[in-house]
């Protein structure tokens, strides 16, 4: 009988540190008609490193040239959605901010809720 993966809150909160997660509303027309969308900032515990060579290498097209951080944390953290032009999270490491652009959820037990999640970011993104 499997159980799913691990519980891995308590080892991730064991390194984990304090750190900001920045998430964007909806778009919304404003009075202008521009997209407009507002911002909410969250303390979240995760554990955040230095990506390793293997999965800078396997980025994305289009984020070569920039820093990836990889990260664990049982705070929920968000990719960008097109069909709703919601734009991914990002998360303040190191003094920058770094855009999610992965996120594997993981689950515990037979149940398989949320526990989890390791997400991937890079930056530092330019305003």
């Amino acid at each position: 009988m499997s159980l799913g993966a691990p519980n891995m809150t308590s080892t991730v909160l064991s390194f984990a540190s304090s750190h900001t997660r920045r998430r964007h509303g909806e778009p919304i027309m404003n009075s202008d008609g521009y997209l407009a969308s507002s911002t909410t900032d969250a303390t979240i515990r995760a554990w955040i490193h230095d990506a390793p060579a293997e999965v800078v290498a396997a980025r994305p097209e289009g984020l070569e040239g920039t820093r990836t951080i990889q990260g664990y944390t049982p705070d929920e953290i968000r990719v960008g959605q097109s069909a709703s032009q919601t734009k991914p999270d990002s998360v303040v490491y190191d003094g920058a901010e770094f855009r999610v652009y992965s996120v594997t959820r993981w689950g515990s037990g037979p149940s398989g809720a949320i526990t989890w999640y390791e997400f991937l970011a890079a930056g530092p993104v330019v305003s």
